[in-house]
């Protein structure tokens, strides 16, 4: 058990909707360099830094029945732990009504609460930040994103990634993406910006086979 905070870690893989009116057929994951090599594989993938930009996130919660037991120090700063148990289901989205609205999401969007009751780590504020600390290096890495290390094959020599192409119908909705800039990162994020209603750059780039 963790107390007042517990450190998250978030995996680094990402999925991108090419076509939402697919119902979902189109999604791509987006696998930041140097991952093993299998998560490249098995289906449509893209290999690139993640989507930068700030996104919601669920927290789960609530165990049931458990008995508190004492615990080494490696996995719990309070020294006990909750032995057996069951989920209790308990799911937190973030941002949520105990914080101020996402105007930016939502401009239509309006505070449930009185603002003096409002939670700030509750509303935009919590949201998960995910940023290019070093934007000059572009988001793809030639070599790591062509080969990798598999552990099913070796622990020390990178073999060749099999990529598997996006469908040429999802790829369709994009193509007129591809060849577009990256958006300049504005600390750390970057924004797609328009002119005439037209995008001038992209904030991430479409799939590899999408656009050779």
């Amino acid at each position: 058990m963790f107390a007042p905070a517990i450190d998250m870690l978030v995996p680094p893989i990402a999925v991108v909707d090419l076509d939402p009116s697919q119902g979902g057929v189109c999604q791509v994951a987006y696998v930041a360099p140097n991952n093993i090599a299998p998560l490249y594989e098995g289906s449509p993938r893209d290999c690139q830094e993640l989507p930068t930009g700030f996104y919601s996130h669920t927290v789960l919660a609530g165990v049931a029945n458990a008995v508190p037991g004492p615990a080494p120090a490696e996995i719990s700063d309070t020294g006990f732990t909750l032995n057996v148990g069951v989920f209790t289901e308990q799911a937190w989205l973030i941002p949520n009504e105990f914080g101020p609205p996402d105007r930016v999401a939502n401009p239509a969007a309006v505070a449930q609460l009185d603002p003096d009751l409002q939670i700030a780590e509750q509303g935009p504020d919590g949201m998960l930040r995910v940023f290019d600390g070093n934007p000059e290096n572009g988001i793809r890495n030639e070599l790591s994103c062509a080969f990798s290390i598999d552990p099913a094959v070796s622990l020390t020599d990178p073999r060749p990634i099999v990529y598997t192409a996006v469908s040429a119908e999802c790829c369709a909705n994009v193509q007129s993406l591809c060849g577009l800039p990256l958006c300049e990162a504005a600390d750390g994020v970057r924004s797609s910006t328009t002119t005439d209603g037209q995008l001038t750059c992209v904030p991430f780039e479409m799939p590899l086979s999408c656009c050779n």
